[in-house]
């Protein structure tokens, strides 16, 4: 795909991600063609693309609409994204102890968190996020930890087994 049409429909994704259009709204050619500032051509082409990922429909006057989401949509969405979340974790409890870092899983206070040497967070996009500081406070030494280091490494570096990543072919080379 070339450039031009990689950046109207990056730009496209964004707009319908970040609400710019109301659900069933028009989305015209020769409008978002001036607003993004290209030809009509690579706005056809993404809007085509972004029917494909289910986030415009085919409008029954022509051309392409936002696409209205259920209630049941909307919650299904919410799901998926609690599960995925949690498969991050897992695979990053799992990745620890094979390294022989000692995990525990357990509820904990408000104390002992603000108590903490090291803190982080995990996210599927972003990995191992380290917390250096809660409501002003620093956690530790205000800088990430050795631990948090050591499994940040870890995560990335499982992305290269076939265990923890699934390649997936976009179209896009």
């Amino acid at each position: 795909m070339e450039s031009q049409q990689m950046r109207v429909l990056v730009q496209l994704r964004d707009m319908i991600l970040k609400g710019s259009f109301a659900p069933g709204e028009r989305l015209a050619e020769i409008p978002l063609s001036e607003q993004l500032q290209a030809s009509r051509t690579p706005v056809r082409l993404a809007l085509t693309t972004l029917e494909q990922e289910g986030l415009v429909e085919p409008s029954p006057s022509g051309g392409y609409a936002m696409r209205r989401f259920t209630a049941k949509e909307i919650d299904d969405a919410i799901a998926v994204r609690g599960m995925l979340e949690g498969i991050t974790r897992r695979s990053v409890l799992e990745l620890a102890r094979e390294s022989g870092i000692v995990c525990e899983e357990r509820p904990v206070s408000i104390k002992e968190l603000m108590a903490s040497d090291e803190v982080f967070l995990s996210s599927t996009a972003g990995g191992i996020m380290p917390v250096t500081q809660i409501d002003a406070q620093f956690v530790g030494n205000g800088h990430p930890g050795v631990v948090t280091e050591q499994v940040n490494a870890i995560y990335w570096q499982s992305h290269a087994s076939a265990r923890y990543a699934t390649p997936i072919d976009y179209g896009w080379a």
